[in-house]
C-alpha cells in the first residue's frame, strides 16, 4: 500500500482521525494560522489536499475560500463528495496540454 494513493490516505486518516493524514495536524494548522486574522474573502490553495480535511478545517475556521488540489483522482472524488461546498481539482485542470 502506497501512502500517497487513496488506500494509503484512507489508512492514515483512520490513524490521524477524521480526514487528516497525521495525528496533531489540527494543532499544526492552528499554529501556522494563529497570527493571521480570519479573512473569509482570502483565496487559499491547499496543495496536496488529499481527502480534503485540511481544506475543510481552514474554511470552517474562517481563514478563506479554499481550493484543494491533489494528483490522486480518488482522493479528489472523495473530497468533492464529503465537502461539496469547497472546490477540489487535479492539477491537470490547471495545465494546458503541451505547455
Amino acid at each position: 500500500m502506497k501512502m500517497d494513493e487513496f488506500d494509503g490516505k484512507r489508512f492514515l486518516a483512520t490513524v490521524g482521525g477524521d480526514d487528516f493524514a497525521l495525528a496533531g495536524e489540527i494543532e499544526a494548522i492552528d499554529l501556522v494560522f494563529e497570527s493571521m486574522p480570519t479573512m473569509p474573502d482570502w483565496k487559499v490553495l491547499d496543495v496536496g489536499c488529499g481527502r480534503g480535511g485540511t481544506a475543510s478545517y481552514v474554511h470552517r475556521k474562517g481563514w478563506g475560500q479554499v481550493t484543494g488540489i491533489d494528483i490522486d483522482q480518488h482522493s479528489i472524488d472523495y473530497a468533492k463528495e464529503r465537502y461539496p461546498s469547497l472546490e477540489f481539482h487535479t492539477p491537470s485542470l490547471f495545465c494546458t496540454a503541451g505547455h
